[in-house]
């Protein structure tokens, strides 16, 4: 049985491949907030999407504030509060240079419990 998909939060295309969703991650272990997109898991540590996403390591999805797995159960996609209380996407927002979006998440997986 197929479980519905996460709602996901993003701030507009992927610069890199140019058809994935950049959503806004929050990672379980530090609970900062990273951009990934959801197609080719490129990862921003805040809105400066002119510079190259940081390097997966080890097929890891890693957090670029602390380096836990992005894509750990604990990890999910931001909800709409925890993206207007992070200052640097508050400041990003009001600015007009990222705007909030929604959609259905593809990847990672939906986090649930194992069973």
């Amino acid at each position: 049985m197929c479980s519905p998909r996460e709602t996901l939060l993003y701030v507009g295309l992927c610069p890199v491949c140019e058809t994935g969703p950049l959503g806004v991650r929050r990672c379980g272990a530090c609970g900062n907030l990273s951009l990934l997109c959801d197609e080719c898991d490129g990862v921003w540590p805040d809105a400066a999407l002119d510079q190259p996403p940081l390097p997966v390591e080890d097929a890891q999805l890693s957090c670029p504030h602390c380096g836990a797995d992005l894509a750990s159960t604990e990890a999910t996609w931001a909800t709409r509060e925890e993206v207007l209380r992070s200052d640097w996407l508050a400041r990003a927002i009001s600015n007009g240079r990222l705007e909030i979006k929604e959609a259905a998440a593809f990847a990672p997986k939906r986090n649930e419990p194992s069973e």
